[in-house]
C-alpha cells in the first residue's frame, strides 16, 4: 500500500517523484523503457488516463514517447495545469522532445549544463549552457564541440534539414475517440522562416486527403490511423509532421437491439463490451452486486423498483446505444440523486457534446431523484450512441452522484410563417426568418408571471437570454441581433428560441444567415 501525506491517488504516488519538470529533469529520460512502464502503471492503477497532474505526467512520458504524450495532451485540452506549471511550458516541452527525440545518455560533455538528444532518424541535437562571463568551448565525448558565449544557451543539430524550410505544426482537437470520430485538424499555425507562401497536403492514412490549411476528417474504421501534413513553400522546400489517431470500438446494446426513443433509457442497461469499450469505472469491482455483478459499474436497487448506477466517481463514463425512428428534436432528462453536490457531467451523442457541463447539486438524499433536462437535441433517424462523462472540480475520488434513468421526449418545434397570428400560449412568429442581422420574436403568455425567452444552438447550449422577468399576460415582442450574451456575433446555422412560463415551454426554429 503506497500513499502520500496529501492523498493516495496514483498520480500523486508516482508524480511526487517526478515534479517539477525542467531542464534538470532530463536524467529521468536515461531509461525510456522505465518511463513508459511507470506511466502505464499509473494508467493501470487508475483504470484509465490520469485525471490530475496530467501535464507533469505527459512531460515525463515525453522523455520516452513524445508522440504518445502529445496525443494525450490533445485528447484532454481542458486539463487543469499543475500548480506552478503553465500550458505554454507544457506545449514547449512536448513539441521540443517531438522534434529532438529521446535523451542520449551515451554522450557526455565537459560541462554539467549540457544535454544530447537523438531523434528517430538518428540525428543528434547538442545543447549546452554557459553560466560564465567569457566564451566557453564545450567538448562532447563523441568529439563534437562548439563555443558557447557568456550567458548563452546554444544548440546544434546534425540533421540535414534546410533551415529555410517551413516549420510545420499539426494540431488536432483530439486524437482518440469512438467511431465515427470527427477531428478538426489545424495546420494554419505552420509558418515559413522567410515569410514565403505555403501550400498544405494532408494524408489521412491513405483513406482521404485535403489541401486546406485547416480541415475536418471523420474516421470510421476501428484502429490506429497515421495522419501526415506536408507543408511546402514557394521555393519547393517541404517539412512534414504526423500524428496517430486511434478510433476505439463501440459497445453493443444490452438487450441486443437499441432502445427506441422517445422512451426511457434505464441507467443500469448501459452497453455491452466491458471496461474501456462500453464504460470506464475506476474500480474493477461492482460494489453493489445487485445487477450485472461480473462488470465494473456499481449498481444498487433503486427506490420504487429497478436499479440505479451509484458510487459514480470523477473520470468515469457510460455509453448507451439507442435508436430514433424519425428525425426530430428531443429533450433528454437524466434523473440524478446526490447529497454532497460536488459532481458534474457532460452528455454527448455520437461524439458531439449536446449538454455542456451540467452541475449535479444536492437533491437532499441518495434516492431523491431530480431531473436535469437537456434540450433541444436534434437527431436524424437511425442508431446513435449517448455518453455520460463524469467530472468534479473538488472531489476526484469520492461518490459524486447516482443515475437512475434518462427520459427522452420529442419536442414540437415550429417555424411559423409570418401570417400566423398569436396563440393562447407560445411563440407566434419570428420575423424575418431566416435572420440576417436582426429578428423580432413575438410571443404570447396567458397570465401574468415570470417569463424566460432564450436562444439555444443546435447542441442545446444556451447562447443568449432575451427575457428573464415578470411579464403581463398578452402578446409581447423582443428582438435578437444574432449575438450571444457577451455581444459576440454567432456563426450561421440553426438556432432555437424557447419561451418558458407557468411550467410550460414552447420552442421555435430560426435560421441565422451571415
Amino acid at each position: 500500500m503506497h500513499s502520500t501525506w496529501f492523498g493516495a491517488n496514483p498520480e500523486f504516488i508516482h508524480g511526487i517523484n517526478i515534479l517539477p519538470v525542467h531542464a534538470g529533469s532530463l536524467y529521468l529520460g536515461h531509461y525510456p523503457d522505465y518511463v513508459l512502464a511507470n506511466y502505464n502503471e499509473i494508467v493501470s492503477e487508475r483504470s484509465g488516463q490520469p485525471i490530475i497532474w496530467q501535464d507533469i505526467l505527459w512531460e515525463f512520458l515525453a522523455l520516452s514517447d513524445p508522440n504518445l504524450a502529445l496525443s494525450y495532451y490533445f485528447a484532454d485540452s481542458t486539463y487543469t495545469p499543475f500548480d506552478g506549471e503553465s500550458r505554454a511550458h507544457t506545449m514547449h516541452w512536448l513539441f521540443n522532445l517531438k522534434k529532438m527525440g529521446q535523451v542520449e545518455p551515451g554522450i557526455l560533455a565537459d560541462t554539467p549544463t549540457y544535454a544530447v538528444f537523438r531523434d528517430p532518424a538518428g540525428d543528434l541535437t547538442y545543447v549546452a549552457y554557459n553560466a560564465g562571463t567569457t566564451n566557453r568551448l564545450v567538448t562532447f565525448t563523441d568529439s563534437f564541440s562548439f563555443t558557447v558565449g557568456p550567458g548563452e544557451l546554444k544548440s546544434h543539430s546534425t540533421s540535414s534539414s534546410n533551415p529555410n524550410a517551413p516549420v510545420v505544426l499539426l494540431l488536432p482537437d483530439k486524437t482518440s475517440g469512438k467511431a465515427p470520430l470527427s477531428i478538426q485538424f489545424q495546420g494554419s499555425q505552420s509558418f515559413d522562416p522567410n515569410n514565403l507562401p505555403l501550400t498544405y497536403d494532408w494524408d489521412f492514412g491513405g483513406i482521404g486527403s485535403s489541401t486546406q490549411a485547416d480541415t475536418n476528417f471523420t474516421f470510421n474504421a476501428i484502429g490506429d490511423h497515421w495522419v501526415y501534413l506536408t507543408v511546402t513553400n514557394s521555393d519547393t522546400l517541404s517539412s512534414q509532421d504526423s500524428v496517430m489517431v486511434t478510433v476505439l470500438p463501440n459497445g453493443t446494446p444490452y438487450f441486443g437491439s437499441p432502445v427506441a426513443v422517445p422512451g426511457r433509457i434505464e441507467a443500469e442497461n448501459y452497453d455491452l463490451g466491458g471496461e474501456g469499450v462500453a464504460y470506464h469505472d475506476v474500480d474493477a469491482n461492482n460494489i453493489g452486486l445487485a445487477y450485472r455483478p461480473s462488470e465494473g459499474v456499481d449498481l444498487e436497487g433503486a427506490a420504487g423498483g429497478g436499479f440505479d448506477v451509484y458510487w459514480i466517481v470523477a473520470g468515469e463514463w457510460l455509453e448507451y446505444t439507442f435508436s430514433v425512428a424519425q428525425a426530430g428534436t428531443f429533450r433528454f432528462t437524466p434523473y440524478v440523486a446526490t447529497v454532497p453536490g460536488f459532481g458534474n457531467f457532460t452528455m454527448s451523442i455520437d461524439n458531439v457534446d449536446v449538454s455542456g457541463r451540467r452541475n449535479v447539486t444536492s437533491t437532499g438524499g441518495w434516492q431523491f431523484w431530480s431531473p436535469i433536462p437537456i434540450e433541444p437535441v436534434t437527431l436524424g433517424a437511425g442508431t446513435h450512441i449517448m455518453r455520460f462523462d463524469i467530472a468534479s472540480d473538488t472531489d476526484q475520488t469520492g461518490w459524486l452522484f447516482s443515475l437512475n434513468y434518462i427520459d427522452v421526449d420529442q419536442l414540437t418545434v415550429t417555424s411559423a410563417p409570418d401570417d400566423v397570428g398569436p396563440t393562447t400560449f407560445g411563440i407566434a412568429r419570428s420575423f424575418p426568418n431566416p435572420v440576417r442581422s436582426r429578428t423580432t420574436i413575438e410571443y404570447t403568455v396567458p397570465a401574468d408571471g415570470p417569463v424566460t425567452v432564450a436562444i439555444f444552438d443546435v447542441r442545446g447550449r444556451l447562447v443568449r437570454t432575451l427575457v428573464d422577468e415578470s411579464v403581463a399576460s398578452g402578446t409581447h415582442t423582443v428582438s435578437w441581433d444574432g449575438k450571444d450574451n457577451d455581444g459576440r456575433p454567432l456563426a450561421s446555422g440553426i438556432y432555437y428560441h424557447r419561451l418558458e412560463t407557468g411550467g410550460r415551454a414552447h420552442m421555435g426554429k430560426m435560421v441565422l444567415v451571415k
